[in-house]
Parts: C-alpha cells; structure tokens; sequence
C-alpha cells in the first residue's frame, strides 16, 4: 500500500497479481462462450447440410426406375447433391467436427437410403443434431453402433430419449445413421 509521502510507482505485488487473477478469469469466461458460440454454429451448419443431402437425394432418385442403386457420395456429388459447405472431396464429405458423411443405398427398398454421420460429439451436438433431422422425413434414426434406439421409429422420439442415447458413458464420439424407407 502507499503511505503517505512515498514516491512509490505502480502496484504492489498482492495488487499485480489480483490484477491478472481477473485477467484470468475474464479470459476463461471469453473462451468458453467462443467455444459455445463454435459448436452452436456447426450443429447448426449440420443441420442443414443433412437437410440439403436428404432432398438432394429425395429430388435426384424419387421417380428414378432403379431407385437409390448404387447411391454413394461419388454419385451424389456428380448429380450436385453435396452441399457447398461441406469439406473434402468426392468421396470423402466431412462435417464441421471432423468425422464424414457417408450417404448409401439401402436394401430394404429401392428408394430407401442411409446417411450415417461418424464422429458427432456427445451431447449437446448429438442432441441438437438428432432433434433438428426430425424435420426431414428420416423414418429411422440410429445413435450408436450398440445404441438400444438402433432402427425405432422417429415419430415415437422425445427430447428425453434423445438425449439420453446422445450421452453414451463410453464415448466422446457416436455415430449417428439417419435412414430413409418408404416401405
């Protein structure tokens, strides 16, 4: 502390260090609403890059004789299917955290197709995601290789069991296979 008549210049060290203990924890506070705001944002690119993929399909192969055969993404991206947002090549689709988009014909019926998106971080972007792809007409969702949700219809999902089969205890990562059958 100062005392009277000193000439002392700046802080003492108790002060200086209270000083960058706030620093610190404003800092903290930054980078964790930066890292909110981020995975927001890609759920939200994601969910709208499967809702491009699922009527891009949907447009290219409804009334096609052969239906979904031989669907994969080399063929998707060669009828314009792949969304402009979404990384990579040809043949390899990647998503905002890092895993793919592996779309593929289904053999329970000639329409029928699979989207299988890997490595969706648990919780919150497996949640979010899940719940935006209700809105396209995916008649089963899968969480999880082992997931007990594996092929139940969606229209019987509620925001419970959603988020329960998007926190596996085991994993970081699910995958997530959005299925669509007309049959």
């Amino acid at each position: 502390m100062f005392k009277l008549g000193s000439k002392q210049k700046g802080l003492s060290l108790i002060e200086a260090l209270l000083v960058l203990g706030l620093l610190a924890g404003l800092i903290t506070l930054i980078t964790q609403n930066f890292q909110e705001a981020s995975a927001k944002q890609k759920v939200q690119a994601m969910n709208q890059e499967i809702f491009k993929i699922y009527t891009g399909v949907q447009s290219n192969f409804n009334d096609e004789d052969g239906g979904t055969d031989g669907l994969n993404e080399q063929m998707a991206y060669n009828l314009g299917i792949k969304p402009p947002t979404v990384k990579g090549n040809a043949t390899t689709w990647k998503h905002g955290f890092e895993g793919v988009y592996e779309l593929d014909e289904n053999s329970n019926d000639p329409y029928a197709f699979n989207l299988t998106v890997t490595k969706v971080p648990v919780g919150f972007a497996c949640t979010e995601i899940v719940k935006g792809s209700k809105k396209a007409s995916w008649t089963h969702i899968g969480i999880g290789s082992s997931s007990v949700s594996q092929g139940d219809e969606v229209s019987e999902w509620g925001v419970a069991k959603i988020a329960s089969d998007c926190n596996p205890s085991n994993a970081d990562t699910v995958n997530v296979m959005f299925t669509y059958d007309p049959s």
